[in-house]
């Protein structure tokens, strides 16, 4: 048996259970049967449109968590389903008036509905009313989710799984299409650039590099080489004008040498004679006849600076007569405009001041405008 103090207190907790009512652990909602296998892949993003569905939207996400639900907090994260909350709360009338800290305490009832939306599809709507104080029940968020989980939804996802399949296979045959139409495209390309590299070595002459007769004969073979320094025929264009080198630069070395009339510089009658010679010598330095292109250099130096001091004399004598020139022009120029605004300012005289006058005054009037205003 029961001691008395102990079936008291018993009877205190009832009472009080009875008038306040006892808090007990929150139990949470029954979970939907975990048959349909894309639970654990398909996203679900859970939305309120007013603020007064907050509360409904957390207990929504909860339960689908604990149901095995994959649901994402943003909508830029990835997700295939979407559950709308719209809810609509009004004050709960009541016969009793209960204050609480001297303020009346009112209760207040919310009218929810639930929308599961696929892609441009309503997959399912559950409305259900509820205590805002204490938040939807436990088998109105079973009912949702059992929802999520029925045949419709199961079906809607299959079908936008095979269509995602779809697409994706389109796309990875067009990008196949893409890759093949490139590749086309390049051999295309390297077999237009072959025939031009046939077409440019048709033109080329090999003997006439690797046996030159004149100063340009490597001219067309290297020009190949800089079209096509990778080409078919590269390495043998390149051997040819190894081959050629010497040759074509004994041929260049000759040339030069008539071009710098030496025999003009040995004897030099101006100061640039001898500019050949010393432009053969700078290009040649090891050049066949370089021995005596400074001989002549240097037996012509005395001369050569006489006659660059004789020519820096004509140049400074011609500056000087040139500055004297322009500067009677400049003063030619000077008093041609003067005379011509002389003249114009005579002009302004006869036809401002004194074209109303007779002979005698009127000569008397320009000659005073004349003194006054133009000399």
């Amino acid at each position: 048996m029961l001691g008395y103090g102990v079936f008291f207190r018993a009877m205190l907790l009832v009472l009080g259970c009875a008038v306040t009512g006892c808090a007990t652990d929150e139990q949470p909602p029954p979970q939907a049967p975990r048959s349909a296998e894309f639970r654990s892949e398909a996203g679900l993003l859970v939305v309120a449109t007013e603020d007064d569905g907050n509360q409904l939207k957390v207990a929504i996400e909860r339960a689908l968590v604990r149901a095995g639900y994959r649901v994402v907090a943003t909508p830029d994260e990835p997700h295939e389903l979407v559950v709308q909350v719209d809810v609509s709360v009004t004050e709960k009338q009541s016969i009793l008036t209960v204050y609480v800290n001297g303020q009346v305490k009112k209760n207040y009832t919310a009218h929810a509905s639930v929308s599961l939306l696929g892609e441009k599809h309503v997959l399912d709507v559950q409305t259900f009313d509820y205590d805002v104080d204490d938040g939807p029940s436990g088998d109105s968020l079973s009912a949702f989710v059992s929802a999520v989980g029925g045949r419709r939804v199961s079906n809607y996802l299959a079908a936008s799984g095979k269509k995602r399949q779809s697409e994706a296979a389109a796309a990875a045959a067009t990008l196949a299409d893409e890759e093949d139409k490139k590749e086309e495209a390049q051999i295309a390309r390297r077999r237009a650039e072959a025939r031009k590299e046939e077409a440019s070595w048709s033109q080329v002459v090999l003997s006439d590099c690797t046996n030159p007769t004149r100063v340009d004969g490597c001219d067309a073979t290297k020009q190949f080489l800089t079209h096509f320094p990778a080409g078919k025929h590269a390495g043998e264009a390149r051997r040819a004008v190894e081959a050629g080198s010497v040759l074509v630069a004994q041929l260049a070395d000759e040339r030069d040498w008539l071009l710098a009339q030496v025999q003009q510089c040995r004897e030099p009658q101006a100061s640039t004679d001898c500019e050949g010679v010393s432009r053969y010598v700078s290009v040649h330095p090891a050049g066949v006849h370089v021995e005596e292109a400074r001989d002549a250099l240097g037996r012509s130096q005395t001369r050569r600076a006489q006659l660059e001091q004789s020519q820096a004399q004509k140049d400074a004598r011609d500056a000087v007569r040139a500055e004297q020139e322009s500067a009677k022009e400049a003063a030619k120029a000077e008093r041609e405009q003067k005379a011509a605004e002389r003249a114009q300012c005579k002009k302004d005289c006869i036809g401002n001041w004194c074209f109303t006058l007779k002979p005698g005054p009127f000569e008397i009037c320009m000659d005073r405008c004349i003194k006054a205003n133009c000399d």
